[in-house]
């Protein structure tokens, strides 16, 4: 779903609990909504560089806007 993460919390557990989102079931209850939105964390390029130090990170894009980064290492 676009832009998920940017919607508020209370909204994003509603939605998970009426869809099926992704990897994610449709929930029959708030707390494991709220656990699943809650457990969910995007991370930053600096992040994923200390997770990865040795990896290179490739910023893919759609429309001139990062939309992910890759980290590989190896395939030079």
């Amino acid at each position: 779903m676009p832009f998920f993460h940017w919607l508020p919390v209370k909204f994003r557990v509603w939605l998970l609990m009426k869809l099926n989102l992704g990897w994610f079931p449709k929930q029959k209850n708030m707390t494991d909504a709220e656990e699943i939105i809650n457990s969910i964390k995007l991370l930053k390029k600096k992040e994923l560089k200390i997770l990865f130090p040795e990896a290179k990170i490739f910023n893919e894009k759609f429309l001139f806007l990062n939309k992910s980064f890759v980290a590989y290492f190896g395939w030079d």
